[in-house]
């Protein structure tokens, strides 16, 4: 995780007393990312303006950019893509080598299943 995301973890724990788990994460990055979908369609109620937004909109969470998209698979779009880090297990700690933006995985994902 980005430190950014370490710091989140950190106050996660400390406030529910529970673990930061890939579940809490997965919430957590929903959850920020539907505020901001709502934030940039200016609405509650005008679902369409909101699935407008969701499909057309980069979103800010904790982890980065978040979009939907991979309509090139599936035909809908309606995936998440999200950045992604790319890391090895040393000294019994992850450490990030690497990271890929969400426009590089959404790449990277085409590339590799749209065959």
């Amino acid at each position: 995780m980005p430190e950014s995301l370490r710091e989140l973890a950190a106050e996660y724990e400390r406030r529910f007393g529970t673990e930061f788990t890939q579940t809490s994460y997965w919430y957590l990055t929903q959850l920020y990312l539907m505020t901001d979908a709502l934030e940039k369609a200016g609405t509650v109620d005008d679902v369409n303006q909101i699935i407008a937004t969701i499909e057309t909109e980069t979103l800010d969470t904790p982890m980065g950019p978040v979009k939907f998209g991979l309509r090139e698979l599936d035909g809908i779009g309606h995936q998440i893509i999200m950045p992604s880090w790319i890391g090895e297990i040393r000294d019994g700690e992850y450490h990030v080598v690497f990271e890929m933006s969400t426009d590089e995985v959404e790449a990277l994902v085409i590339e590799i299943y749209g065959k």
